[in-house]
């Protein structure tokens, strides 16, 4: 029944499982996934979003994005958006 990613850890070193909650938004997600992410059942989460999430993640991987606020995700309007 999460509702926000708030308090999620910085970094998780295998499988992020976040399935089946009610969120609307990834703020606050980790900043580095380790294996990967399961979100499925998240139906007030639009589909970009998730994308966007997992675009950051590699991008991060490769240091071009500085989308990071106290080292979780904190994506702008404009950076989901290119997903729609």
């Amino acid at each position: 029944k999460l509702i926000s990613l708030k308090g999620a850890p910085e970094y998780v070193g295998y499988h992020f499982t976040f399935s089946y909650n009610q969120l609307t938004s990834l703020k606050g997600a980790p900043w580095k996934v380790g294996g990967e992410i399961f979100c499925t059942g998240n139906y007030n989460l639009p589909r970009y979003k998730i994308k966007a999430y997992k675009a950051y993640l590699k991008l991060f991987d490769s240091e071009k994005v500085p989308l990071t606020k106290d080292r979780h995700y904190c994506p702008t309007e404009e950076w989901e958006n290119k997903f729609k």
